[in-house]
Parts: C-alpha cells; sequence; structure tokens
C-alpha cells in the first residue's frame, strides 16, 4: 500500500497504479457535488477591451493587483513547504521538478486521509 494513499472504491487507484493517477483521484474527491471543479476559458474571439456590445462574451472590469510570478511561487512555495517540512526537508534544496519534492507537494495539499 502507498503511504499516505487511501485506494477508492471503483477509482483507478489502486497499489499497481503509478501515484499521479492516486493523486487526480484524490483531488477530485475532494471537489463537492456543489463545486465540481469545472472552469471556462475566456477566448479572444468575445473579448471586448473597452465596452461589452453585441459580439462581446466577456471583458476585464476591474484589475485588483497585479503580482510578480516570481514571488508569488516563493511565496505558494514556502506556504505549501510549510504543512510538511520534514517531507521537504528529505528532499533537499528546493527543486519544484524532482519526484521527491512532487510527492511532498501532494502529501501537502492533500494529506493522509
Amino acid at each position: 500500500v502507498k503511504k499516505g494513499m487511501d485506494y477508492v472504491p471503483h477509482s483507478w487507484c489502486n497499489e499497481s497504479a503509478p501515484e499521479w493517477v492516486c493523486w487526480q483521484t484524490k483531488l477530485n474527491a475532494k471537489l463537492p457535488a456543489s463545486n465540481p471543479g469545472w472552469w471556462y476559458s475566456t477566448l479572444a474571439q468575445g473579448y471586448c477591451p473597452r465596452q461589452m456590445g453585441p459580439n462581446c462574451t466577456w471583458n476585464v472590469s476591474s484589475v485588483q493587483k497585479i503580482v510578480n510570478k516570481t514571488c508569488h511561487k516563493e511565496s505558494f512555495f514556502t506556504s505549501v513547504e510549510r504543512a510538511t517540512p520534514s517531507c521537504f526537508k528529505a528532499c533537499g534544496l528546493r527543486n519544484v521538478t524532482s519526484p521527491c519534492w512532487t510527492r511532498c507537494f501532494f502529501q501537502a495539499v492533500l494529506g493522509d486521509e
């Protein structure tokens, strides 16, 4: 049995499945029926930069804040690492593409439940 992974009946997650399959199953299980994780893409064809017109489907009504990508990543990763510090410490220096860091990330985000 994979540590930190519960196997959901009738899912693709089983003892022989790759870890990412189990992560996907657990992520889906965390979404309630009232918010199943649907989203939409804002397509360029419907964008009107100034005013809404008959062929417009969306525009930007206001910008609350612009965040620097590097600053955001540092803050986000640090917050995630605080959730399971011993796991991340065992990985060495932060390498967000390493298998160790990825496992710790999903352990922090999904928990052991």
